[in-house]
């Protein structure tokens, strides 16, 4: 997830890594946010969203939106990042995590962050791969709930594609919630991609509902 900034102004350097074999970018940082949480930084770019408060905070309104109170519930985070949604799922009362990311250089800043521990949560499934070719082995109608949280469209496009969102309608039980990350919805550009994915969802199967509060839509499978 983006907020698109460029710029950390003032945000201390927590850790850094700077060309990493296999890394997908050139530099990746740690820093520290006024709420006390760290926040990645791939690039220059700001990898959470701070607009709505605490991304700590932030993550845990999307696990208690989508992760059923039914016990022993399964929950697939597509694009794991630092961990905090995974975290956050598994707070929220999901019984078991499968989360996914594909970059060694996040991963290297996780490794080192104090907040990603939660990770180590057994009841937490950590893959690296690519979740576009990962959920083609999930059995079908295995998870009770999602959260798709991408990164930008430039950089995996393939991640708002028609196929991928087949595939997570397939993995998904009847009834089950998913929230898909957009981005800020301010603008012409973040208009037209909420359009677009809500479009593709539709026609995956997906009842949609925009909730540009959180920056996102939340979908759900019609039985």
């Amino acid at each position: 997830m983006s907020d698109g900034k460029r710029d950390a102004g003032d945000l201390p350097v927590i850790a850094a890594v700077h060309d990493l074999p296999g890394a997908h970018y050139v530099h990746y940082s740690l820093r520290q946010t006024r709420w006390g949480t760290p926040i990645l930084y791939i690039d220059g770019v700001q990898m959470h969203v701070t607009a709505v408060g605490d991304p700590i905070e932030y993550t845990m309104r999307l696990a208690k939106l989508v992760v059923p109170r039914s016990e022993g519930s399964r929950v697939l985070d597509t694009c794991s990042g630092l961990g905090y949604t995974a975290i956050a799922c598994r707070t929220a009362g999901a019984g078991e995590v499968m989360t996914i990311e594909v970059d060694p250089g996040v991963i290297a800043i996780r490794n080192v962050n104090p907040l990603s521990a939660g990770l180590e949560d057994p009841a937490i499934t950590q893959i690296t791969g690519d979740a576009g070719e990962m959920i083609r082995d999930f059995e079908s109608e295995s998870f009770d709930a999602a959260i798709h949280d991408p990164p930008r469209l430039s950089r995996a496009g393939e991640l708002y594609g028609q196929a991928f969102y087949g595939e997570l309608f397939r993995v998904l039980k009847p009834g089950a919630r998913c929230f898909h990350y957009t981005g800020d919805p301010g603008g012409r550009s973040g208009k037209d991609l909420a359009r677009g994915v809500g479009q593709r969802l539709k026609r995956a199967g997906f009842t949609v509902r925009p909730m540009p509060d959180l920056q996102g839509i939340l979908c759900w499978r019609r039985g």
